[in-house]
């Protein structure tokens, strides 16, 4: 397994452990004379209250967003992955049959301007070199 992998199945695990959402953020209070305020707090669905008095809005906005957004994302990304799996078994079918047809070509002799040049752009593909 790779660090990547890994590191996937350890967000996903913390996921699955979390209160399920959806989480709610809002003020304490209110701004006083100095500027300070009494904070903000992440409410969840359960009604476990998260607050600090240091917590900024954009903190608290951030944690409640995060229990609807990082399960969303992996989706996403697992879904990616996916589909780069199934391109590289297309890229790697379409590599064989490159190979069938530059050695079928090469076994026939084929002399012909257009063979070549596509013999030559499929051994460039092969190397993995833009045609």
């Amino acid at each position: 397994m790779t660090d990547v992998e890994q590191r996937l199945r350890e967000i996903e695990e913390r996921v699955s452990k979390a209160t399920p959402g959806p989480w709610e953020a809002y003020g304490v209070g209110g701004i006083h004379m100095d500027g300070t305020s009494d904070g903000y707090s992440v409410m969840t669905a359960a009604g476990k209250r998260l607050h600090s008095p240091y917590m900024t809005q954009a903190d608290a906005d951030f944690i409640a967003h995060a229990r609807e957004d990082v399960p969303w994302l992996l989706s996403l990304l697992r879904e990616r992955e996916e589909q780069a799996r199934q391109l590289g078994v297309q890229m790697e079918r379409y590599l064989d049959a490159l190979v069938e047809i530059r050695d079928y070509a090469w076994d026939r002799g084929d002399p012909s301007p257009d063979a070549e040049h596509m013999l030559e752009l499929a051994d460039a593909a092969l190397r993995g070199e833009q045609p």
